[in-house]
């Protein structure tokens, strides 16, 4: 009898745990995530699909502002985010899952024509306004350098606006990784060949988190999944795709 009601009992809490549905939260940022056709698609965003159906979760996937994805992600239970970079910053505010990506060079760049910006450190672009978006990882990592907002950096809620302002000469430099900075310039209608690196931030890679609320049987589950799905021959056919540089081994551990 005891078994059986053990039994009873897992068996009604792992339906539970399907019955949940899951948010999953991101931002515009191709070619991981993005809109298409009405459709949320990009390298990441397949793979989370793949792991949530592999798992057998109900889900909806939300694109928003990344401030408020990560907020969202940060205050509330039964919420997943990507693609998100992992910093001992963030290790303990989320339960990761990943990396689905490997790690992306960021760089602070200048229109080409502008001699008058020339960097030699990080620092030195304290004598210069920078776009950056709000609460991402670059926010974060310029503020941890005392970088000041407003004083140092003009926030905005998305990287087109960040574009735009350098391409109108409204701030000095903006932030991009050398994979989806020419996309997005390229969507805007604008010339990458005008923009060039004024000098190398950091190389993180991305990950898949959940919401620290969130039960830790759920974390197991997409963690079991994700195992199951990420094979070397799955990363090389999205990799191809979506035309994403796999720098990481594609070998199982």
């Amino acid at each position: 009898m005891t078994a059986y009601l053990t039994g009873l009992i897992a068996l009604f809490l792992t339906l539970s745990l399907h019955a949940k549905e899951l948010l999953v939260v991101t931002e515009e940022w191709p070619p991981y995530n993005y809109k298409k056709n009405d459709l949320i698609t990009g390298y990441s965003t397949e793979i989370v699909r793949n792991v949530l159906e592999k798992a057998n979760i109900n889900y909806t996937i939300r694109l928003y502002p990344w401030a408020r994805a990560y907020d969202l992600a940060l205050k509330n239970e039964n919420v997943l985010i990507y693609t998100i970079v992992r910093t001992p910053e963030r290790e303990s505010l989320f339960q990761w899952l990943g990396p689905i990506l490997p790690g992306k060079k960021f760089y602070l760049y200048k229109l080409k024509h502008r001699k008058d910006i020339s960097l030699t450190t990080i620092d030195d672009a304290k004598n210069f306004k920078t776009a950056i978006m709000r609460d991402d990882v670059t926010h974060q990592f310029l503020n941890a350098r005392g970088f000041e907002d407003e004083k140092h950096l003009d926030l905005s809620v998305s990287e087109e606006i960040n574009i735009k302002k350098l391409f109108n000469d409204r701030v000095d430099l903006i932030i991009g990784n050398e994979e989806s900075l020419p996309i997005r310039i390229k969507n805007l209608q604008l010339d990458f060949s005008k923009v060039e690196p004024a000098i190398f931030m950091f190389e993180h890679g991305y990950y898949m988190a959940l919401s620290a609320q969130t039960d830790e049987r759920l974390f197991n589950q997409l963690n079991n999944a994700m195992k199951q799905v990420f094979t070397p021959k799955f990363q090389q056919t999205l990799a191809e795709k979506y035309q994403v540089k796999l720098l990481f081994p594609t070998s199982e551990n």
